[in-house]
């Protein structure tokens, strides 16, 4: 596995950003160079998101820690006001003060109340639902993001290994089959990018270790965590309802 930092989410975050751009429908590049753009972003969140989820295969919620949602997003305020600098600083914006960093904690106070509202929504529809079951929806939401992302990823380079032994096809019907697939890898990307920025703090209470995030992160800990995994779940399969998986641990 390797080692996850923060640099290595930019290039990452960067290169998803470019291919997005850069292969829409207004774009002046030629097809070879939008499908190879394409598959290193791909490629890269495939490796990326392969390695979260190593790094939470040791992170299963002890019996005694997993309790209801509800009981652990109680304080909507004070948990909103904790979390909103480490969503700025994931999002790459942690500058001395200035019109800039103003802006971005206006926006990471916005994703972060979104965040917290989103998880506390989910804790009144599944009012049983546990810390331990929505780490495993999360999971699972992620993994299904890097397995649709890796199979794109492979599915672009064979593509092109077939193109370089023979001469590409040409026609409408032809172009119509890459336009599917680049519409299709965007798609994915832009699952990627959202889910970027919730990945990045996740790291703070995992790889870096909870002491990173502040002083009073003891106290907040646990409820951050919900809400970030809440995140995670919410970014990796956009549009899905969140709920407890049938099989999973027995709703209490």
């Amino acid at each position: 596995m390797a080692t996850i930092t923060t640099d290595r989410i930019d290039a990452v975050r960067r290169h998803v950003a470019d291919a997005v751009t850069q292969t829409s429908a207004a774009s002046t590049l030629p097809g070879p160079e939008q499908d190879r753009l394409l598959e290193q972003a791909l490629a890269e969140s495939c490796e990326l998101i392969g390695d979260w989820l190593d790094s939470q295969q040791s992170l299963a919620v002890p019996a005694a820690a997993d309790v209801p949602l509800r009981e652990v997003l109680k304080d909507h305020e004070q948990l909103s006001e904790f979390l909103s600098p480490l969503f700025a600083d994931a999002l790459g914006r942690a500058e001395p003060a200035s019109d800039g960093r103003a802006a971005a904690v206006r926006q990471a106070r916005e994703e972060v109340s979104r965040a917290v509202r989103e998880a506390r929504a989910t804790a009144r529809r599944h009012p049983r639902m546990t810390t331990g079951q929505l780490r495993q929806v999360a999971t699972d939401n992620v993994q299904k993001l890097r397995n649709e992302v890796c199979q794109l990823a492979q599915g672009f380079a064979a593509r092109r290994q077939h193109s370089l032994a023979q001469q590409p096809a040409s026609g409408t019907e032809e172009e119509a089959r890459r336009g599917s697939w680049r519409r299709r890898a965007v798609k994915a990307l832009k699952a990627v990018s959202s889910l970027i920025v919730p990945l990045a703090v996740s790291l703070l209470f995992t790889v870096s270790g909870p002491h990173q995030a502040g002083q009073n992160i003891s106290a907040w800990a646990h409820a951050a965590d919900v809400v970030v995994t809440h995140d995670l779940a919410v970014h990796a399969q956009p549009g899905v309802t969140l709920a407890p998986r049938p099989g999973g641990p027995a709703l209490r």
